[in-house]
């Protein structure tokens, strides 16, 4: 988490340059730091993020708090509490963003990478969940500066090479960083990406969250031609929320559905509970309110959802079907199992 800046101060919070290059200071690491902002009133402004943080905190539903920071070196991977290889659970959450760099006496800085919006989202946390052969990205909002950054990072060689050959080191080497067999695209799918990031993390699977009432029509063709070319197999797979529709362009927004079932159920419960209701009336104000609720549910409950379940050998990828084909069959389903050499593949 980064501060929120007040003021005359950057919308991000504290920033220090050093060299002539800008670096945010403002981490929140602890709860103590965390704190410091939620208690003051001006701070937190009208900011939801702050004031919802507040909130938990005062009714008890956080408690040890951790900003998560990749190393910022190398040679030392930083994992989720609890979750590291020595932990012993099966399965791991390796943070490989944000990546702070030492700005003096050991004390982390984020540097700029353009603008605020670019900054904020190319600072997003990055998780790499390994469980048995399985690996899983979760690249949050990462942009192409992003990209650039986190590679040259963990490669140490230059993000932008010159030379066909220079670009294939490069992508050789991050490959031993970013390789996974699924990912979830960044920034649920945006134009602003590295083609050699997508070809580093070389995925079987690619799965974009993207949501439908948003003015930059995403995901965006183009991403998703290069997830599909340097996609892993003669036959990558991509998900998308935007494709897995299981409910008709009629049904509302849940909240409209949930303010109009309130008014039917209050309608029709009155005709169930007539004493002098006959009892077609009563039939036809019960199906009435069968049918409202068949609508919230396919709007809540199934509305572009995207499963994916593994065990660390085998991985099953379901969505919804939009019609059921029979009632034993209401699901899309996709099965992948990995072979000898612990490699992910899909099994038709």
């Amino acid at each position: 988490i980064v501060e929120q800046g007040l003021g005359g101060e950057s919308a991000l919070g504290t920033e220090k340059k050093i060299d002539g290059k800008k670096y945010l200071t403002g981490l929140v690491r602890n709860r103590e730091e965390l704190e410091k902002i939620t208690s003051n009133r001006a701070r937190r402004g009208g900011r939801y993020y702050p004031n919802m943080l507040k909130e938990a905190m005062d009714t008890g539903r956080v408690g040890e708090f951790t900003g998560l920071l990749a190393g910022m070196d190398f040679g030392e991977p930083r994992y989720l509490p609890g979750y590291a290889p020595e932990d012993n659970r099966g399965l791991t959450f390796r943070i490989l963003g944000p990546v702070p760099r030492d700005i003096g006496h050991g004390k982390p800085g984020l540097p700029w990478l353009g603008s605020t919006g670019k900054t904020k989202n190319g600072h997003s946390v990055v998780l790499l969940l390994e469980i048995g052969h399985v690996r899983i990205l979760l690249g949050g909002d990462l942009n192409e500066r992003a990209h650039e950054y986190l590679l040259n990072h963990y490669t140490g060689l230059d993000p932008e090479p010159k030379t066909p050959s220079k670009l294939k080191e490069l992508v050789e080497a991050g490959k031993k960083v970013f390789e996974v067999d699924i990912a979830k695209a960044c920034h649920h799918g945006s134009a602003d990406v590295l083609p050699a990031f997508l070809a580093a993390t070389n995925t079987l699977v690619t799965v974009v969250s993207s949501g439908d009432n948003e003015p930059h029509s995403h995901p965006r063709p183009d991403t998703l031609g290069m997830i599909g070319k340097y996609g892993r197999s003669d036959r990558p797979m991509i998900f998308s929320t935007e494709l897995a529709r299981t409910g008709s362009e009629e049904i509302k927004h849940p909240n409209v559905v949930r303010r109009e079932l309130r008014q039917v159920i209050d309608l029709e419960t009155a005709i169930l509970n007539d004493p002098n209701a006959s009892a077609a009336e009563k039939q036809a104000a019960d199906k009435r309110l069968e049918d409202h609720l068949q609508v919230i549910q396919r709007s809540v409950a199934n509305y572009g959802m995207i499963n994916v379940l593994t065990d660390g050998d085998k991985v099953v990828i379901a969505q919804r079907l939009e019609k059921e084909r029979s009632k034993s069959q209401r699901w899309d389903l996709y099965r992948f199992e990995t072979d000898s050499h612990g490699r992910l593949h899909y099994v038709d």
